[in-house]
Order: structure tokens, then C-alpha cells, then sequence
């Protein structure tokens, strides 16, 4: 998954044998967001506009390491100023 918060969008990869697509079409409608499926992932932005995770806060780099070694996604919601 990429996210963007400059432009409030995030950008997520599935398996189609592991998740159902209306089920995940779904659940970020019920975060308050208008999902778009395309056939082809967007490219991923240049490097200076990625986060960097060693810019995490510790516990949220924890939790993106555990996703990564159980193989599950993890959802996070962002909030910031103004």
C-alpha cells in the first residue's frame, strides 16, 4: 500500500484468490472514502514524496513490521492539523 496525505488518497495492492473486492471496496467506503478499482496499480510516486518509515513514530514502524511478517494488512487512519 502507498499513501499519499498530501493528496488524502492511498493506494492498496490485493490478492483477488484471497480478498473479495466488494468486501474490501466496502470497508474504505465505511472509512468515509470513495474507493476508484483500477486494472493497474497507479506507479508510485517519486521518492522524496513516499514516507519514510524510520520517520514513524516507533510504535507505527512496529505495527508495519508485524504486518509485513504475518502477511496481513494493517489499516491505518491518519489525522493532522486543520
Amino acid at each position: 500500500m502507498s499513501v499519499d496525505l498530501a493528496s488524502d488518497r492511498f493506494d492498496v495492492t490485493y490478492d483477488p484468490d484471497l480478498v473479495e473486492v466488494e468486501a474490501l471496496l466496502s470497508a474504505i467506503r465505511d472509512l468515509d472514502y470513495e474507493p476508484e478499482l483500477v486494472e493497474k496499480p497507479v506507479q508510485e510516486r517519486a521518492e522524496l514524496e513516499r514516507i519514510e518509515v524510520a520517520s514513524l513514530p516507533a510504535r507505527v514502524q512496529d505495527l508495519l513490521s508485524l504486518s509485513e511478517k504475518s502477511g496481513k494488512p494493517l489499516l491505518l487512519e491518519f489525522s493532522g492539523p486543520g
